[in-house]
């Protein structure tokens, strides 16, 4: 099965319009002085988006095909992704991240063990030491 990429770029645009739109709708209810961040953003959003499915449109006529073998690919990342987010789910941010990351880079890039739980230290230490600067309070997770 082929798919046309500027067909698979043009529903994902228009799924990003649509997600920024709910985004800037739900922001609306937030109390006065907790709406001003989402809803710039959302604003913001909304204009690119905007801007990219204009310019996807004006240049419809190249079209190139893109393989399963490509789609699969894609499939496989937003797996990925959708594991990150049951993870933090279950584990909470930082736990869930430190799995996610190093069976990300063990897994799917190929560092060595060491390397990928390197990496994956470097990355907890610095969530850690952002949150306690500014004070942040990561999500906690049903298990930690």
């Amino acid at each position: 099965m082929k798919v046309k990429k500027q067909t698979l770029s043009l529903v994902f645009s228009a799924l990003m319009l649509l997600l920024f739109g709910y985004m800037a709708i739900e922001a609306t209810n937030f109390q006065s002085l907790a709406k001003y961040f989402p809803l710039t953003i959302a604003i913001f959003a909304i204009l690119v988006c905007l801007i990219d499915l204009l310019l996807q449109l004006k240049r419809r006529s190249k079209t190139t095909d893109v393989s399963s073998t490509t789609s699969l690919k894609v499939l496989i990342y937003i797996g990925w992704i959708v594991g990150y987010l049951v993870l933090i789910f279950f584990l909470g941010f930082i736990v869930g991240t430190a799995v996610f990351l190093f069976a990300f880079l063990y897994i799917e890039t190929g560092f060595k063990i060491v390397k990928a739980a390197v990496t994956m230290g470097i990355t907890i230490a610095v969530i850690f030491l952002f949150g306690r600067v500014i004070g942040l309070y990561w999500p906690s997770g049903m298990f930690f």
